[in-house]
């Protein structure tokens, strides 16, 4: 969903503001209750390469420096598998284009845990 992107000129602005002020603007997957589409986005390769396809143009339209991902919560060790393969392949995408990846999480120590057993 696209309804909380902003419009043109609003962009033009930020990109004008991240410039001056030598900082990142990144568009942000998830949070406030729209993880809904994570599980599913993340269970296979094909639908992982869709979604990355989708994200680098969108980046490239929008002239942003990268992705925060905010799964609110991997609830399944496979969501967690699904979640570290998406920070792979996303790392792969963005290889030698200066673009980042944030990921919030939640510090409960489950999920360091989770993130260290994976290798995040």
């Amino acid at each position: 969903a696209m309804d909380r992107f902003p419009n043109h000129a609003e962009m033009s602005k930020a990109r004008a503001a991240a410039a001056k002020w030598g900082t990142k603007l990144l568009i942000c997957f998830g949070g406030n209750a729209r993880t809904h589409g994570f599980p599913k986005m993340v269970s296979s390769k094909e639908t992982r390469a869709a979604f990355l396809a989708n994200l680098v143009g969108l980046i490239d339209r929008a002239g942003l420096h990268g992705v925060d991902y905010n799964w609110e919560y991997p609830q399944t060790r496979e969501d967690w598998m699904g979640l570290k393969a998406l920070l792979v392949e996303t790392k792969a995408a963005f290889k030698g284009t200066g673009r980042v990846i944030t990921m919030a999480y939640y510090p409960d120590t489950r999920q360091e845990r989770l993130l260290a057993d994976l290798k995040v």
